[in-house]
């Protein structure tokens, strides 16, 4: 027990850095959401919530997992409980989330990158904290908690790619927006009758 304890302390100063990004990126995330939603019809919701859930779920699993690891009295029983549930709970809400767009969203126009960061990122990381708690539970200490660092640093890395995704399509989707209202104001003025009222 003290020894694994010594082993999670060491890490600290590394989950307190990514638990702060992880929250910090998660708020960010709900002004995009809320951004996107108003630049965008109800049509295209769907596609604002490929965008925007596979982002959430990382850092709130990168939240939640940091502030498990900088719990003082935690065990290793607990800890290897937390990743497993982590990892089951995330590939169900995954599985839930892509049969719903499989539904609303055409995923066969899908590129590379987005079946990449959209369903394997994810995928593979819900299996990477499975992994890590059973390593956790076997004792392998030092294995299971390198394996924890590496999963943290992959919902991280893959929440920041997600996010922008999100932000670069929500910005896309508010100047197309601007743009059209302004074509259709010229339109209309260079459509309206002239000033002395004669006509063809």
């Amino acid at each position: 027990m003290q020894e694994f304890q010594t082993l999670v302390r060491e890490w600290e100063t590394f989950y307190l850095l990514t638990g702060t990004a992880g929250a910090t990126l998660a708020g960010l995330m709900f002004v995009a959401v809320t951004v996107g939603e108003r630049a965008t019809d109800r049509q295209r919701l769907p596609i604002l919530r490929m965008h925007s859930d596979p982002a959430l779920l990382a850092f709130v699993l990168n939240l939640v997992l940091s502030a498990a690891l900088l719990i003082p009295s935690l065990t290793r029983g607990w800890l290897g409980t937390l990743l497993l549930s982590a990892g089951g709970l995330g590939l169900v809400y995954l599985t839930v989330v892509l049969r719903h767009l499989h539904r609303r969203v055409q995923m066969r126009g899908w590129d590379l990158a987005d079946w990449l960061w959209y369903a394997a990122a994810p995928i593979g990381a819900c299996v990477l904290l499975l992994w890590s708690g059973t390593l956790t539970l076997s004792r392998h200490s030092h294995a299971a908690l390198n394996l924890t660092g590496l999963t943290a640093l992959v919902l991280l890395v893959m929440g920041i790619r997600n996010a922008w995704d999100l932000v670069t399509f929500a910005l896309a989707r508010v100047t197309g927006d601007g743009k059209n209202s302004q074509d259709t104001g010229t339109e209309a003025t260079d459509n309206s009758p002239s000033e002395d009222g004669s006509s063809d």
